[in-house]
């Protein structure tokens, strides 16, 4: 269920360095047995959402922390889950990333995803439909 139904975006992207880029972003489709046809598609699909086509057969060491980034998003989001765990997922990227990401993850928010974001980013959290505060120990909730 965890491989289909939750992505996960982790700080520190968790990639896989042995493995080239579009397999660390197939890897959720292959643990779930998925065509290879159908997981071509959907790689191609997203590595041109995310402008990291000519890295496809790189390994991960010899990526910027912002293309590591955008594996990692691509790589949570590839098996479209119903909801997405985002650590700081755009704390690695230019403005022009950041604002191609954050569209992508408005994208599939529409499409019915739930996501939570975990960020110090403002201008992230402006965007977001909730808001939640940690306080002094304490979670507090924005009051509109």
């Amino acid at each position: 269920m965890r491989n289909k139904q939750i992505g996960f975006v982790m700080q520190d992207y968790a990639l896989l360095e042995r493995l080239s880029v579009f397999e660390n972003i197939a890897t959720p489709m292959y643990i779930a047995h998925s065509p290879q046809k159908r997981i071509e598609e959907k790689v191609y699909s997203l590595v041109e959402k995310f402008h990291i086509e000519k890295l496809l057969d790189k390994s991960i060491y010899q990526l910027s922390g912002g293309e590591k980034q955008r594996v990692a998003i691509a790589r949570a989001i590839v098996q479209e889950p119903k909801l997405l765990l985002a650590d700081e997922p755009t704390g690695s990227l230019d403005e022009e990333n950041k604002k191609d990401v954050f569209k992508m993850l408005k994208h599939i928010y529409k499409k019915g995803t739930s996501i939570v974001i975990v960020t110090h980013d403002r201008e992230i959290a402006y965007q977001c439909d909730k808001k939640y505060y940690l306080q002094n120990g304490k979670i507090e909730i924005e009051k509109n």
